[in-house]
């Protein structure tokens, strides 16, 4: 099995290094659909509007990545196209445009990911391509059931991506190589595959963290939706994205609710990740990602009788009416994968009178384990509270203690605790100054840790660029002492912001700030760090002070 794996890695990577790459900034494109020799086509011109030939989709992409730290690509599909041409013809066009920077995303994340880890990634492996073979199972047995049309037009566009980037467009199919560009959607699942399938420790892991605050002000009607994202520097090569998929329900002629859904996100992947949704269903969603510690849990985790992260959250994406109804969709079948706290909001149902107000079904929040998930409507919280914020622990007592993190705090102290956490103390002081898209933005930003008492810890120096809103660990000691990595020094932080209201969410709209915060902290660049040779940042800027912007989509 380690041969097979092996050279299937390094065929993909000898393709994906030396794929022809078009270097000429395309900035729109149409997908055709030739129905009697069943195969779709790319034109950067019109489609024929002919009996044998149409318009499936187009798609606009702008890469300006170096002037204000995003792309922006937008893709539009045709409801009188089947659902499966669809998914097809949206993948196809975004291989096919952002080519170039899934290349170089490709090998500042995953290329060599397999190289020193051949036992586990056997069973990676093997554990994909068995859930392949089982959501394929479920797509025959269930051709009319809308989760499974979801799911399968899901690993469509998957495929088509794949064929639009090696340029060998055919029909609508799922023939997908488990570590092709599957991998780049795992982003999220991989934490807790890599811990059920012991991923040797000492290996280099992707990890989310993120930020989250929600702020209603009911005297408005108004209510302030936002996220950082924490992860890794090396991820920082950004895409926004608007899908505008016409997809049918159950075949007929109605949409689907979420037929539109903008996102931040990355090339190459299929879902947000970070994640921070709007949808046409006037929902918005985004989580944060907490540790678990269960190893027994694990065992819950699999292959055969669930469906990972990246795909249920797509699907719930589209298929949901309502912050309740998201919840009930994203639990089916859930792998535990990808442990979250999952923010819902419902923007239908802001209030208009706070007097006439039921404090219900504005806000609900979801954890997941492996084996365990809870979801409760949290409006009435938001709203007597004044705030949600979201920052990495469990708010559930339950989950707080299956997953372990009450022993976390038995050997850290408060750090680990839902409510003396040092962010958690940071918003319950300053989440009183949002009155404002601007003033959101720069509590999310916020990060003076060595000013402010709340960034203080038992480390040497007594302070830690982690502990603030949007982390910026490359500014920590490097010779410090701290109790545990996550304090320490480390290419790693805040690495964006987005936003949004009332307002903008109708338009599917979020401002959104590229890289590490720059208010009170230099600026990053990769020059003046000691990873500019030793992590890959193929694509990205050197110095990240970007602005805040907002993207008009063209087709809303």
């Amino acid at each position: 099995m380690v041969a097979t794996w092996v050279g299937l890695v390094l065929i993909f990577f000898h393709i994906a290094l030396n794929a022809k790459v078009d270097c000429e900034r395309v900035k729109e494109l149409r997908a055709c659909w030739r129905s009697d020799l069943n195969y779709l086509y790319l034109t950067d011109t019109k489609c024929p509007e002919t009996v044998l030939s149409n318009e499936v989709a187009r798609a606009r992409f702008e890469e300006a990545t170096h002037s204000v730290g995003w792309s922006f690509l937008e893709i539009e599909t045709r409801k009188y196209a089947s659902n499966e041409q669809q998914a097809y013809a949206a993948g196809v066009l975004e291989g096919k445009l952002t080519q170039s920077l899934i290349l170089k995303h490709w090998k500042n994340t995953i290329a060599g990911y397999c190289y020193t880890a051949g036992p586990y990634c056997d069973a990676l492996y093997a554990y994909l391509d068995e859930n392949l073979k089982f959501m394929r199972r479920q797509i025959a047995l269930y051709p009319g059931d809308p989760f499974w049309v979801q799911v399968n037009l899901m690993l469509i566009q998957l495929a088509g991506l794949e064929d639009g980037y090696y340029g060998t467009i055919t029909a609508p199919h799922v023939d997908i190589r488990p570590f092709g560009f599957l991998l780049f959607q795992l982003f999220g699942d991989l934490a807790d595959l890599e811990a059920k399938l012991k991923r040797p420790e000492h290996l280099p892991k992707l990890r989310f963290g993120c930020s989250a605050l929600i702020v209603p002000i009911p005297e408005k009607q108004e209510l302030f939706f936002s996220h950082v994202t924490w992860t890794g520097y090396q991820t920082m090569l950004r895409i926004q994205k608007l899908y505008k998929f016409m997809y049918h329900l159950n075949r007929g002629y109605s949409l689907v609710p979420g037929y539109g859904i903008s996102m931040s996100s990355y090339p190459g992947v299929l879902l947000s990740i970070d994640d921070f949704y709007i949808t046409t269903a006037g929902i918005a969603v985004t989580e944060t990602t907490f540790s678990n510690g269960n190893k027994s849990s694990y065992d819950y985790i699999d292959s055969k009788s669930t469906v990972l992260s990246w795909i249920r959250v797509m699907v719930a994406n589209r298929l949901a009416h309502s912050a309740k109804h998201w919840t009930m969709i994203y639990s089916k079948l859930h792998s535990g994968t990808y442990t979250n706290q999952w923010m819902i909001v419902d923007y239908n149902n802001i209030p208009s009178d706070m007097k006439t107000f039921s404090y219900t079904d504005v806000l609900y929040v979801m954890e997941e384990m492996p084996g365990y998930f809870e979801a409760k409507d949290m409006t009435s919280v938001l709203y007597t509270q004044g705030y949600w914020p979201s920052y990495n622990i469990p708010y559930f007592p339950t989950i707080f203690n299956i997953t372990g993190t009450a022993d976390e705090v038995k050997l850290y102290g408060d750090w680990f605790t839902y409510d003396k956490h040092p962010r958690a103390l940071i918003f319950k002081r300053d989440w009183h100054s949002v009155v404002d898209l601007k003033s959101l933005l720069r509590l999310m930003r916020y990060n003076d840790f060595k000013k402010d008492p709340l960034s203080a810890c038992n480390c040497t120096p007594p302070y830690s660029a982690e502990n603030a809103i949007s982390a910026r660990n490359d500014l920590n000691d490097k010779n410090g002492i701290y109790p545990f990595k996550a304090l320490g020094f480390r290419s790693h932080g805040g690495t964006d912001v987005k936003a949004t209201n009332v307002e903008m969410a109708l338009r599917l709209q979020f401002v959104a700030i590229s890289g590490p915060t720059y208010d009170t902290q230099p600026p990053f660049q990769w020059s003046k760090t000691e990873w500019q040779n030793k992590i890959s940042h193929f694509g990205h800027p050197d110095l990240f002070a970007f602005p805040p912007v907002t993207h008009k989509w063209k087709s809303i």
